[in-house]
Formats: structure tokens, C-alpha cells, sequence
């Protein structure tokens, strides 16, 4: 006897596989990426105009960089929910961190700030509510 969802069923009648919205054949991984990637360099332009790398961390900055990492890993993980049939799992969340680690990349390059990497406070808190927030909606 095997516990099932819908009760305790025979092994053959419980037919256990997992839910469709976590089955992803190579389309879906094909359409996240080209989702993923043209997200990632919107998201950092746009970071890179309205929060620019800088060493200074104000509570106006830490609050900025939180909000927009909450929109962004918001928008990221629509985007890739939209493009993929609402597909969820393990692998739609690694494009969604990968896509927001892509953004935070754009905006360093755009700045040509590199040497503010590690003291740049708000763009870490910019990628860490990002990943967070993207991570959680498509769990």
C-alpha cells in the first residue's frame, strides 16, 4: 500500500510522479533563458541610473536597494513564470538568481566602479532581497 494524496492506494493505482508545473522539457529551459537574459541587463541598466555603486550606505540608499530588489526579483520571476507555463522548481529558481546576479553584474559594469564590489552595501542588499524575493515566488 503506498500513501497518496488523494488517500492509501495499491502501487499501481497510486501512479506517484510529480506535479507538471515542476516537469520541464528543453523548451522551457530554452524560453528562461531568453527570458533571463534580456531581464538581467534591463534590470541592471535601470539599477545603474537609479542606484549607483557608491561606498556610502544611508538608510535612504539601504531602503532603495531593498525595494528594488523586492521589484526586481518580483518582475524576474513573473517574467519567467509568464514565458514558461508557470513552471516552478529547484531550476526556475536558479535562472531567476542567475538572472538577478546578471543584473547586479550589468550595473557594475555600466558604473565602472569595480572597486566598489565589496563595499557597495545597498547593491548587495539590492541582490540579496532580489534573490530572496525571486527564490520564494517560484518555490
Amino acid at each position: 500500500m503506498v500513501h497518496a494524496p488523494g488517500g492509501i492506494r495499491c502501487p499501481d493505482c497510486a501512479q506517484m510522479r510529480r506535479p507538471p508545473m515542476y516537469e520541464l522539457d528543453a523548451t522551457h529551459y530554452l524560453r528562461a533563458a531568453a527570458v533571463a537574459i534580456p531581464a538581467a541587463a534591463l534590470i541592471g541598466v535601470i539599477a545603474a541610473i537609479l542606484l549607483p555603486p557608491s561606498p556610502f550606505a544611508g538608510l535612504l540608499r539601504l531602503a532603495l536597494g531593498g525595494l528594488g530588489g523586492a521589484a526586481a526579483g518580483s518582475l524576474v520571476a513573473a517574467a519567467l513564470e509568464r514565458a514558461t507555463n508557470r513552471k516552478r522548481g529547484t531550476t526556475m529558481q536558479a535562472f531567476a538568481a542567475a538572472a538577478i546576479a546578471g543584473a547586479f553584474g550589468v550595473r557594475l559594469v555600466i558604473s565602472g566602479d569595480f572597486d566598489l564590489v565589496l563595499q557597495d552595501v545597498a547593491g548587495a542588499v539590492f541582490f540579496v532581497i532580489g534573490v530572496i524575493v525571486a527564490w520564494n515566488r517560484l518555490a
